[in-house]
Formats: structure tokens, C-alpha cells, sequence
């Protein structure tokens, strides 16, 4: 029934994924020339580190540390605070402890965190005219980072955000 009526008032209307959005948002703000990475793609990269330093073969390890990277650097960038929660919850040499640390500050990852960073960047820096007046209707969250909340507040400073969560949550 909706679509019917969404049809007949003749509204624009895109669907995209999150990943798109945030890629649309950063061919927008200038960086779409930008080499970015998903999220399969850095763990492509910090598991060919991992495979080639002197960590240990274990897997479970491995996503554990990875699971470490993705969740921190939601909340911060600092490649310190990643070494230092890496050697409370892991007993990886340091050596390799080092390694990770200078992966994760590598500039040259713009993973979605370092993107979603960028674009508030850009937002606070110049603003987003493109934006101006328009409506953002996100659908399908369960939950959202810390990180996406503050990007989510720079946007609707330019537009109008609506947020649409579930009325019951499966925990």
C-alpha cells in the first residue's frame, strides 16, 4: 500500500546501502578519488600482515585481533590505545605488537571509520551545501557506533535525519 502512494507523490527517492552512502557523501564532499577500503578488504590486508609477521598460526587469534581493530577504531584513531588493548588481551610478541600498531596508523587505510571522520571533517570544515533542505531517511539499524552518531548530528545540521529502529530489538 505505501508503495502506491509513494509512486503517486511523485517523491525521489534512492536506496543505498550504508557503504554507498558513505561513499556518495564522500564523492560530494571532494574525495571520491580516494582509495577506500570495505570491510573485507582491510581484513584482507591485516591478515597478509598477520600471515607475514611472527604471529602465531591461530586463527581465532587473528579474528580476535581483528575484531579489536574494527571495534576501536570506531571510537578512536589512536594507534596507541590499539597497542595497548592489544597487549592486555592478547600475549603477542612485541614485535608483532608494533607491527599492528603501525598498520592501524597507517594514513593510507581509509577504511569506513577514517571516511566517516573525513566527512565530519568536511561538514565542520565547509559545510555540505549539496545537502541543504533535503531529507535522509535511514532504515535497518540495530545499532550505531559512536562514530555514526556524530556523523549523523554534522548532516542534520544541513538536513532533515530520520533514524527508524525497531520497535522491539532481538538481543
Amino acid at each position: 500500500l505505501w508503495r502506491q502512494e509513494l509512486n503517486l507523490s511523485k517523491i525521489s527517492m534512492e536506496t543505498l546501502t550504508y557503504a554507498d552512502w558513505i561513499k556518495e557523501l564522500l564523492s560530494q564532499s571532494g574525495s571520491a578519488d580516494r582509495i577506500q577500503f570495505s570491510k573485507s578488504e582491510l581484513w584482507d590486508v591485516l591478515h597478509r600482515v598477520w600471515k607475514n609477521s611472527d604471529a602465531p598460526e591461530n586463527f581465532n587469534l587473528f579474528q580476535k585481533v581483528f575484531d579489536l581493530y574494527t571495534d576501536l577504531k570506531s571510537m578512536t584513531n589512536d594507534a596507541s590505545i590499539f597497542k595497548q588493548v592489544l597487549s592486555m588481551e592478547t600475549a603477542l610478541q612485541e614485535s608483532t605488537l608494533v607491527l599492528l600498531e603501525r598498520v592501524y596508523a597507517l594514513k593510507e587505510i581509509n577504511d569506513e571509520y577514517q571516511n566517516v571522520r573525513d566527512i565530519i571533517a568536511e561538514v565542520e570544515e565547509r559545510g555540505l551545501q549539496w545537502l541543504e533542505g533535503k531529507k535522509i531517511h535511514l532504515v535497518g539499524f540495530k545499532i550505531l557506533s559512536g562514530l555514526q552518531i556524530d556523523l549523523l548530528q554534522k548532516l542534520a545540521q544541513h538536513a532533515e535525519i530520520y533514524v527508524y529502529v525497531p520497535k522491539y530489538l532481538e538481543i
